[in-house]
């Protein structure tokens, strides 16, 4: 089984990834997790995604996960 974290802007895509693609990915053999982009303090900061954050947040789950990824939006 193959190990996916997909880091995600906001509450809403967490929820999509666990609840729509979890499940049909899980037929194929891949696990996969949505966790929320936080801010340094710990709370969620929808809209305001940089590079820093991401880079911080994905060295946390590159030792947990197989593959990470991300779900997240720069419109505006």
């Amino acid at each position: 089984m193959i190990r996916v974290c997909i880091i995600c802007e906001g509450p809403t895509e967490v929820e999509f990834v666990n609840r729509c693609l979890e499940p049909y990915l899980r037929v194929c053999g891949v696990s996969v997790y949505g966790t929320l982009l936080s801010a340094r303090s710990g709370r969620h900061r929808g809209g305001r995604v940089t590079v820093d954050r991401l880079a911080t947040k994905i060295s946390l789950h590159y030792s947990e996960a197989d593959r990470v990824s991300t779900l997240v939006d720069f419109y505006g």
